[in-house]
């Protein structure tokens, strides 16, 4: 932790075989450069509270140590056989968090750890798709930012992600049911978004408590005590629009339809009461209704 400020320049590229990049904690603004993505031997990368801006690179995948299994470059001073690796002379040692902990890798653990933490920033935008390519990073951590759209189906791709941490963000959707298939995953986080739909509680997603969901209104399930039958999903908020849309017809035709045999009624009234009735009530009406149709029946037949 220093208090480094300013905005990340082009120099990075100069340092493509660097495999720590640790700026956590300083003042660093603005964002995150392309640059970035050509240190393919990057294994650890903290830039987490700092207070960058813009939006994630897509390019990131281009960064080879985050895609498969690289191990890191041993410098000169490392004696080792073809057996093994002596790591005596080794006095590095990387801090890095992860999995809600903070650690200091060292030795052969130091060689094979991968991770990216770029939480407590001001980051926006959506996740890339792409990120899904890292498929041997171990921790992800992207957290208290202001990241928006949904978890990419794509981090199925994360196969040896354990640690995946995406909470206080304004995430929306659902947990994609793929992330089941991530084995190694024993840390998970989406609390404080707006996700919203059933809880993939399959796998090891079962050894994930409450608190990795909390405060989602819309999301449902174990381990939440929130049932599903009571939380309208997308799905059911598309067949309740359609619903009230045809309630809204139906209302419609029904106003016509009233209204039609509402003057219909009124007709039938007012020719009963203005031609029946009479002759009904009255004898002298009755009398000049016929002595009328009988002179119209001569005229008839005269004709």
């Amino acid at each position: 932790m220093n208090n480094l400020s300013g905005y990340f320049s082009d120099w990075l590229p100069i340092l493509p075989n660097l495999g720590s990049l640790l700026l956590k904690a300083n003042n660093f603004v603005g964002s995150i450069p392309n640059s970035l993505c050509q240190m393919k031997k990057l294994h650890t990368l903290d830039m987490s509270n700092n207070q960058l801006t813009g939006i994630i690179p897509s390019c990131i995948n281009n960064i080879t140590a985050w895609k498969k299994n690289y191990v890191l470059e041993i410098p000169p001073r490392f004696a080792f056989t073809s057996s093994n690796i002596d790591f005596s002379y080794n006095e590095v040692k990387i801090p890095f968090a992860t999995k809600g902990n903070e650690y200091s890798y060292e030795g052969y653990p130091l060689f094979f750890m991968t991770g990216m933490d770029l939480s407590v920033n001001q980051l926006s935008g959506h996740i890339p798709i792409e990120m899904g390519d890292l498929k041997a990073l171990h921790s992800l951590n992207l957290s208290s930012n202001f990241l928006t759209g949904h978890i990419p189906e794509s981090f199925q791709g994360l196969e040896q992600l354990e640690s995946l941490n995406l909470s206080y963000n304004t995430l929306e959707g659902i947990i994609p049911p793929q992330l089941i298939q991530l084995h190694s995953l024993s840390t998970f986080n989406v609390a404080f978004n707006h996700l919203s739909g059933k809880i993939p509680f399959e796998e090891n997603f079962i050894t994930f408590t409450e608190s990795s969901y909390i405060r989602n209104s819309g999301l449902c399930g174990p381990p939440l005590k929130v049932n599903c039958l009571l939380v309208p999903g997308p799905s059911s908020q598309t067949n309740n629009g359609y619903e009230e849309e045809q309630k809204g017809l139906w209302s419609k035709l029904m106003d016509e339809n009233l209204f039609f045999y509402s003057c219909l009624a009124i007709s039938y009234v007012l020719g009963f009461w203005g031609v029946i009735a009479p002759l009904l009530l009255s004898r002298n009406w009755r009398r000049k209704y016929y002595q009328v149709l009988v002179l119209y029946h001569k005229f008839l037949l005269v004709e």
